[in-house]
């Protein structure tokens, strides 16, 4: 579907929930030279569900929100869905300034802000990002958060890939604001690596005790972090008491062997892990979530996390870091 500029973006004034056939098969686009955005979520909406879509090109040039801006203080939820080659000044892919974003089983790919968030930004009284079984990769911004920024949202990623986005500033992967507003940043079960920025290369740590929880996680460079770099045996890292595998200060940065962003199956890009990863087998069962956003289309939102971003079965043997679990 070719947006025609004449009509501009598709505006959601209400809550909805918008079903495609696949984020391989239908693509709402328009081309990335004419300014104006993908979609526009007013304040009268309250919960937006997009799924199984691809989003690409949209073009927000001084305004935020590149693909899709939200006005809304309720929900927006991305499901099984690709948002990539959109740029904004704020939020090349995703901008909102109310309620939570969740991004599940999709991907953030090739996204860029001039300004903060090179794929989302969540600002003003956005409350919540929440990325489970996701990828952000190859994004950029300008200033902070080359993947995700937020200024007081609190963010949680679990069973995901942050990798290769790009910040000028602050918070390659993410970037919070840090001003002691009340923001957090809680990281299970996945990979936040080989992300650069000038400072926090990864991610910059929240403002405030108990604000920051990694768990079971493969963090690449510990810059910027607070986090104290894991013990090495024959130049392993080791996993430190919280089970995480964390490279910088005076280790090398941890490399968690990644293949380039590609379709490895599933509707969406992902990053396989390649033979040999430390991110193998070194998650945790116990941290494994609920189905709350209902990744394998089957009503049970109970269960707990069944599939990995692909629609693969999601524990094989021990549980894998990252959006994509090897096959044995």
């Amino acid at each position: 579907i070719t947006l025609d500029p004449a009509l501009g973006p598709l505006v959601i004034s209400d809550s909805v929930s918008i079903l495609g056939p696949g984020a391989d098969q239908l693509s709402i686009q328009k081309d990335p030279a004419e300014v104006f955005r993908l979609v526009n979520i007013t304040s009268t909406a309250t919960d937006v569900i997009l799924s199984d879509l691809t989003f690409t090109g949209g073009n927000a040039g001084t305004e935020d929100g590149g693909a899709i801006h939200s006005d809304s203080g309720g929900n927006l939820v991305v499901v099984r869905s690709e948002i990539d080659n959109s740029t904004a000044a704020s939020g090349g892919a995703i901008a909102t300034v109310g309620g939570t974003v969740a991004v599940a089983a999709s991907t953030l790919a090739g996204n860029m802000a001039t300004v903060n968030g090179g794929a989302i930004a969540a600002t003003g009284t956005a409350t919540s990002v929440v990325l489970v079984d996701s990828t952000v990769s190859s994004n950029a911004a300008s200033l902070a958060g080359g993947g995700i920024y937020s200024e007081n949202a609190d963010v949680e990623v679990t069973n995901s890939t942050v990798t290769l986005n790009t910040a000028g500033t602050t918070g390659g992967g993410v970037g919070l604001l840090a001003d002691g507003g009340g923001e957090s940043l809680n990281v299970d079960n996945s990979i936040i690596a080989g992300n650069t920025a000038n400072d926090g290369h990864d991610f910059n740590a929240p403002v405030g005790p108990g604000n920051l929880d990694v768990d079971f996680s493969l963090i690449g460079n510990n810059n910027g972090t607070t986090l104290t770099e894991s013990t090495l045996n024959n130049d392993q890292p080791v996993p430190d008491a919280s089970g995480n595998l964390i490279g910088g200060g005076a280790n090398p940065v941890i490399d968690p062997m990644l293949g380039a962003l590609a379709s490895n199956g599933g509707p969406t890009m992902t990053h396989e892990l390649l033979q040999g990863s430390p991110a193998i087998d070194s998650g945790s069962l116990a941290l494994l979530t609920a189905d709350t956003y209902d990744v394998d289309a089957d009503n049970n939102q109970a269960e707990f996390l069944p599939t990995d971003q692909r629609g693969a079965t999601r524990v094989v043997g021990n549980l894998d870091m990252g959006a994509v679990e090897l096959a044995p």
